[in-house]
């Protein structure tokens, strides 16, 4: 069971690291990710769906743009595969345990917070930014996430290690901003409220290692 649950969320981590590219484009220039739909950036010819496959088609197309033969970045198919790898391997970390289990129903919650990792981690390589649009709601989805799993599970207290846990982190990290002014931008301190969360959810010895 646990291989066929990790197979399906590996596929659905390719699906979902090709919207993860659209994000990572669109978000620090300020543009919607749901229109206009993808096109190429040289010719701006609008991407059919054929060529819209995760991986598949950047092989079948070489790389090139199917109208004008531009150049295609290796870094799209890399990123749906980096993606479709965190999802297998949380899926085999959190689908491991009986379905039953409160860890088994955190795993939506933390194939979202590899989703969100990899878009922040290439954002701010790229403009050296924590965008607000994609952090603060951060704090919204793991509070409903983890706390579903939490309530159905009958785990209230991971749900309060959470709770915690970002605290925690929040206070930790902005101390470290107020103490050494620009080692650290603020974007930082908001996403550790939002890992604090996650860590302080699987237990505290996780803090300890």
């Amino acid at each position: 069971m646990t291989t066929v649950i990790a197979l399906s969320a590996g596929i659905f981590g390719l699906v979902v690291g090709s919207f993860l590219n659209v994000v990572i484009w669109r978000v620090p220039r300020g543009e919607s990710v749901v229109r206009p739909r993808s096109h190429c950036p040289s010719c701006q010819t609008p991407i059919q769906p054929i060529d819209e496959i995760p991986v598949l088609s950047w092989l079948l197309l070489r790389g090139h743009c199917r109208r004008c033969q531009a150049r295609i970045s290796a870094r799209y198919p890399l990123v749906e595969l980096l993606t479709s790898a965190l999802f297998v391997g949380m899926a085999f970390r959190f689908a491991r345990t009986t379905p039953a289990a409160e860890s088994a129903r955190a795993l939506p919650a933390f194939l979202y917070l590899a989703a969100i990792g990899v878009a922040l981690a290439l954002i701010d390589l790229d403009t050296k930014k924590l965008p607000n649009k994609l952090t603060l709601p951060s704090y919204f989805v793991a509070a409903a996430l983890l706390g579903a799993a939490a309530v159905a599970g009958g785990g209230s207290a991971s749900l309060l290690r959470a709770a915690l846990g970002s605290a925690a982190m929040y206070a930790l990290f902005f101390a470290l901003w107020f103490a050494v002014p620009g080692g650290m931008g603020f974007g930082d301190v908001k996403l550790a409220g939002v890992l604090g969360a996650y860590l302080g959810w699987l237990g505290w010895d996780i803090w300890a290692v």
